[in-house]
Parts: C-alpha cells; structure tokens; sequence
C-alpha cells in the first residue's frame, strides 16, 4: 500500500464531511464515517482504493467492509479526464461507520504523477 495513496484517501475522507461546515470548527468530525474508521478500516479501505484508482473503468463501483468493526466504503468511478498532461480520475467516495450510523459521500478528482502515484487534486461537485 502507497503512503501517497493512504494520506490521500485519509484526506478525501475528511473532507466528505467538511463541506457543508468548511471554516468552521472541527466539531462535526466527531459524527462522520471518517472519526470512527479504525486503522484497520483505513488499511482495507486503502487497498481497495489504490486497486481500484488504475484499474476500474468509468462507471465502475467497487466496495468493501470490515465485519469486525461494521465500518464500509464505496468507490465509483465517475469519468476519467486529463489535466495538465497527466491522466485523472473523478471519483466518489462514500464511506460508512455503524458507530456513526450515517453515511457520507463526495467526489474527488485524483492524478496520477509518474513519479508520486495517484494524488487528490481537489474535490467536484
């Protein structure tokens, strides 16, 4: 697993829940998907994700959970386009936490760097 990717995918996440309150204190982390993600759910997760960013074509949707701790992701491939010479990716992330009982969902368009791997851009609506 890519520390690039993992960093990327913590950070992805964080921001699903940002959207609406961005600015604001960081309170509403605490009842998101993302605050109750284990280590572990993080590590699945990210696997997942670096599979599925180079090898899912559009309008492909891959998931996974962790029966121990009842967390879940979803991955969905939105589009590929390129962006300032590199290859990219717009993809939705959606993640849930049976502690949060909630799901969240946002879009992220993600490029691959020949020498870094795939980073997060920024997000999309």
């Amino acid at each position: 697993m890519s520390r690039v990717t993992a960093w990327m995918c913590a950070a992805a996440v964080f921001l699903i829940a940002g959207q609406a309150a961005w600015g604001a204190q960081l309170g509403f982390i605490r009842y998101t998907p993302a605050f109750y993600f284990t280590d572990a759910d993080w590590e699945m997760a990210t696997a997942d994700f670096d599979k599925f960013l180079s090898t899912q074509e559009d309008g492909a949707e891959i998931g996974g959970s962790n029966p121990d701790t009842g967390s879940a992701w979803r991955f969905q491939a939105l589009g590929a386009v390129e962006e300032e010479g590199q290859r990219c990716r717009q993809v939705a992330i959606t993640l849930q936490a049976r502690k949060a009982e909630s799901e969240a969902t946002s879009a992220y368009l993600f490029c691959r760097d020949p020498e870094a791997g795939w980073r997060m851009v920024r997000g999309i609506r």
